[in-house]
């Protein structure tokens, strides 16, 4: 099939075809003559697998190392199995993190309508000032940061991930300036948020280097001023100011 043909049985776009053949989860097809690509007809069964996994939350790069390691002979079951274990055991996390925000967020709205009941028609309630107040100033925020922190990872990296991201990508090198197709966003989490790493692909690519550093460059300017306007998806998951926001 050519790759027209594959990419609308699949349901995607050809530039998530060429996506899965530079990440390693799609074999490079042979070229007719003419130069145009040629998939072998398994190819489908491939791609639908892939889309499945995705789907359950396995990475392109997770994939890439289980696929060849099936490819050479050996039987990845044990870590697919623990993979998929993992994720479940997230999911679980952020389900109890997101009953304890929406348990908090009840509490917080009680005590913001006992303060305007107690508030002068017309004068200030200050509920924002309230946050300061106990229960909810140790470490309650910090919970309600990190989990809206790692959901607007969690959701950016399914979207870097979509079969429609072509489109995506289009903005995004508009507002950032350099190209999706020659760098790698990389999504990494931690305890206390998450941030977003930016590499180009070529190491002497050093037109996409200097426009990525640029880029965070001005991003962290902004933030350190305290301006989060910036209309740029990579950014909504930095930290202010966060030295983990490199290129």
């Amino acid at each position: 099939m050519r790759a027209g043909e594959l990419a609308r049985l699949c349901g995607i776009s050809t530039d998530t075809l060429r996506h899965y053949e530079r990440v390693g989860v799609l074999a490079r097809p042979s070229r007719t003559r003419s130069g145009y690509r040629q998939y072998p007809v398994e190819s489908a069964a491939r791609v639908r697998l892939v889309r499945r996994a995705l789907a359950l939350g396995f990475s392109l790069a997770e994939l890439a190392k289980i696929l060849r390691t099936r490819e050479r002979g050996g039987a990845p079951c044990a870590e697919v199995r623990a993979m998929a274990a993992e994720k479940l055991e997230q999911l679980d996390r952020h389900i109890a993190e997101t009953i304890a925000l929406r348990d908090h967020l009840r509490d917080l709205l009680a005590h913001w309508d006992d303060r305007l009941g107690a508030t002068p028609a017309g004068g200030r309630a200050l509920l924002l000032e309230a946050l300061e107040e106990a229960p909810y100033r140790k470490g309650k925020l910090q919970t309600m940061k990190r989990i809206f922190l790692t959901a607007a990872l969690a959701a950016f990296a399914a979207l870097a991930q979509d079969a429609n991201h072509d489109a995506v990508n289009q903005r995004g090198d508009h507002v950032m300036g350099f190209s999706h197709e020659k760098t790698t966003h990389h999504f990494r989490l931690y305890k206390d948020g998450g941030a977003i790493e930016v590499t180009a692909n070529d190491a002497k690519d050093t037109d996409s280097r200097d426009q990525i550093r640029m880029h965070l460059g001005h991003i962290a300017k902004m933030f350190a001023a305290g301006d989060f306007n910036a209309r740029c998806w990579s950014t909504i998951a930095c930290r202010p100011a966060s030295p983990r926001c490199r290129g």
